[in-house]
Formats: structure tokens, C-alpha cells, sequence
């Protein structure tokens, strides 16, 4: 009976342990401003992979194969060819594969525990900083420089942070410090991921009002980000209106109708800021940021012409010599994904995305058009966010294998 309690609690120090390394791997400037944390995870995680006895299945080969066709694909157009980058691509698609088969169907379960701490630290850092502006200076000027990860050399702006808090400088955006990007690299991205945690978590406890729910819509409203908010707003309103179906639902609606108007109002693709993305797209070798918008423009002309294979993730063969200015800056998730890696995997990408969404959904006895309203509010955060090849998403990608029919698999 010790021996049990002993092994249980063991098990779930470990599976706390690899899903941190999957989220913080994912977002957290301080694990992902080297390649070095990623490794010694992926090295960490395959011991403990091999100890525990686990398998790799025929699904795992059959994304790695098609990883590999890509890549020859690509050598072979763009006369091309980086062995670190090639390593890289299949280290990165099999590290979340380790995680999933190891912590099997706990997975959402840790996930949303670990957002619900991150967002309560965020809270204790983000509110001080409001009320108190020489806080935030100290945190930003005093201690976040302890954690400086950034090189020399790189041209994107690192984020200032302290492990499990980022310290963003919005001042030149009019806001001296008012929105919060918890741990992650900016509140847009902590956004997306505080609204997957919103979705598991009405998944599994079978309503949306409650404790965590609460804490987590309070963390995506102090983001102040409007592919956020349009996704929240979005999952909430198809939510009751789709599975809960009653009077009581009908209520949100003079909440959810004015926020969804505000989030879809205040995107660039139809606010004033378009004027300004078209006049980026004509004067396109400029090296100013791009916004959501133009990225999904200009990555649409790279799917024209590469629309099977992709370009690869190498920016020298989707750049050339822009590889390290500006022009290589793009923000959207979703065409980023489809230059990256080709349609046809995109399209199998997001449909195993949506699989894994079907199959938790159905172990709670939930419809699986939740998977639907769950795949969209995804789609929707990577408008503004280049998630889809980060551990925590790709982990999403192969979630469905714990599942069978729907119903728990115990691995």
C-alpha cells in the first residue's frame, strides 16, 4: 500500500514536471531564448519515455515520415539542406509525443492546474504593477535583467522577465504598463493559451461558470488582446448556444454580443489599421513590423507558389538574404503554419488538432461539435500568434492516442 501511495505520488511529480517542461518550452522567454532547454528536455523525457516502458506508434512514424518527405521536398526545390534544422524539426515533433504518451489523459488536467498558478502569480506581479508604476519600473530595470537570455545578435526583441512573469514595456503604445503577458512572451500569446485551458476546463468539469474559469477569464480580460477577446467571446457564445441550450444560457447574451462586437470591431483586418497594412504590403521590403493582417497577406503569396511542400522552417529558403531584418517578422499563426509546412499538412495538422478535441470531449460525455466550437477558437488565436509549432500545440495534435472510442484510455 506505501509502495503504491509512493509510486502514485512519484508518477504525478513527473507528469507535473514534463508538462511544465512542455508549456514552458513553449512560451517562456527564459527556456525558449536558446535551443539548449529544449534539448536537455527532450533528453530528460526520452529516459523517462524508455524507463516507464512506453512505444512509439504507427501514428508518431507516419508524422515523422511525412516530416521527412517534406524535407527532402524542400532540399530538393530550394537546393537546400541544414542538418541542425532538419534534427531540430524532428526533436520538436517528437518531444510533445514523448509528453503525451507518458502523462497520457492527465495531460489537460495538469495543463489547466499550471495556468490556473501561473495566472494567480501573474495577478500578484500585474495588479502591484498598476497601482504602484515604480514596482513595475523595479521589476523591469532590477530584477528581470538577472534573467536576460537575449543575444547580441538576434534582431527580435527579447521579453523581460522573471521566470514565471514576463515584464512588458507598453509605454510607446500609450499604456505605461497595463497589460499582462503572465509567463508567457506577450499577453496575446498568454491570452491564447489562458482560452485552451478556458476549453478544457468547461470540458471536464461539465459547466462554465466556476472557480478556475473565473480566475482564467479574469487573466484573458487584463491581456487586452483582441484576437483574445474574440475568441473567448466566440467559445462562449457558441457554447450556450450550441451545448447548453437553455433559458439561463440566453442571459450571457447581452454580455457575450457586445464583447464579440468590440473584439471583431477592433481587429486590424477591418479597423483603420487595414489603411495601414496595405501601405506596408506595397512598400513590402520595409523593415517595420508587420502586422497580423500583412503577415497573412505576404504568407499568402509564399502559399501560391509553394502551396504541396512549403517553404521549410529555414528562413534562409523563405527569405533568402531578409533571413535577419524585419521582413522576416510575421505574427500570423495560421499562414505561417501553411507557408511552414504545405497545405496538405496543414490540413492534417489541424484535423488531428480537432480529433484530439473530439475524443476528450466524448470521454465527458460532451458533443463533439464542442470540438468545432474548440478548433475555431484555436484558429482564431493563431490569427494573431505563430503557435502551431510549439510543444504545448503539438501535444494537441497527438493528445487524440490516449483515447479510444472515445472513452478514457489508461496508459
Amino acid at each position: 500500500m506505501n509502495n503504491k501511495f509512493t509510486n502514485s505520488k512519484i508518477d504525478r511529480i513527473i507528469n507535473y514536471f514534463l508538462v511544465f517542461l512542455l508549456v514552458a518550452l513553449s512560451g517562456f522567454p527564459f527556456f525558449t531564448a536558446s535551443k539548449i532547454p529544449l534539448i536537455v528536455g527532450f533528453i530528460v523525457t526520452f529516459f523517462i519515455f524508455f524507463i516507464k516502458g512506453k512505444k512509439f506508434n504507427s501514428f508518431y512514424f507516419i508524422t515523422v515520415g511525412l516530416l521527412i518527405l517534406l524535407t527532402i521536398a524542400q532540399s530538393i526545390t530550394f537546393n537546400f539542406f541544414s542538418f541542425n534544422s532538419s534534427a531540430g524539426l524532428i526533436l520538436r515533433w517528437t518531444f510533445p509525443f514523448l509528453v503525451v504518451m507518458i502523462v497520457g489523459k492527465k495531460l489537460p488536467s495538469y495543463y489547466i492546474n499550471f495556468i490556473y498558478l501561473f495566472a494567480i502569480i501573474s495577478f500578484i506581479f500585474f495588479i502591484p504593477s498598476i497601482l504602484f508604476p515604480k514596482f513595475y519600473s523595479f521589476l523591469l530595470n532590477n530584477i528581470s535583467p538577472i534573467f536576460d537570455q537575449s543575444t547580441p545578435n538576434d534582431f527580435r526583441i527579447y521579453s523581460p522577465n522573471i521566470i514565471f512573469y514576463t515584464v512588458r514595456d507598453y509605454s510607446h503604445t500609450g499604456f505605461y504598463m497595463s497589460r499582462n503577458s503572465g509567463p508567457f512572451w506577450e499577453p496575446g500569446a498568454y491570452a491564447g493559451y489562458t482560452i485552451i485551458a478556458i476549453i478544457f476546463n468547461t470540458i471536464s468539469n461539465r459547466s462554465f461558470l466556476n472557480k478556475k474559469n473565473i480566475v482564467f477569464l479574469l487573466a484573458v480580460l487584463s491581456t487586452l488582446s483582441t484576437a483574445g477577446y474574440l475568441a473567448l467571446s466566440i467559445f462562449i457564445f457558441f457554447y450556450h448556444l450550441i451545448i447548453k441550450r437553455n433559458i439561463k444560457s440566453w442571459l450571457f447574451l447581452p454580455i457575450i454580443i457586445p464583447l464579440f462586437i468590440y473584439s471583431f470591431t477592433d481587429l486590424d483586418i477591418i479597423n483603420t489599421k487595414l489603411t495601414n497594412s496595405v501601405d506596408q504590403l506595397k512598400y513590402k521590403d520595409t523593415n517595420e513590423k508587420r502586422s497580423r493582417v500583412v503577415s497573412a497577406l505576404v504568407d499568402l503569396q509564399d502559399i501560391i507558389k509553394d502551396p504541396i511542400f512549403g517553404k521549410g522552417r529555414s528562413n534562409i529558403t523563405r527569405f533568402g538574404e531578409k533571413e535577419k531584418s524585419w521582413w522576416s517578422h510575421r505574427n500570423n499563426g495560421d499562414t505561417d503554419f501553411a507557408v511552414k509546412y504545405g497545405l496538405p499538412f496543414w490540413f492534417f495538422y489541424f484535423y488531428f488538432v480537432y480529433f484530439s478535441f473530439k475524443k476528450y470531449s466524448l470521454s465527458y460525455d460532451k458533443k463533439k461539435s464542442f470540438a468545432l466550437i474548440a478548433i475555431s477558437s484555436i484558429l482564431i488565436i493563431g490569427f494573431s500568434e505563430t503557435y502551431f509549432q510549439q510543444s504545448f500545440f503539438i501535444s494537441l495534435f497527438y493528445l487524440h492516442l490516449v483515447y479510444i472510442n472515445g472513452k478514457k484510455k489508461i496508459i
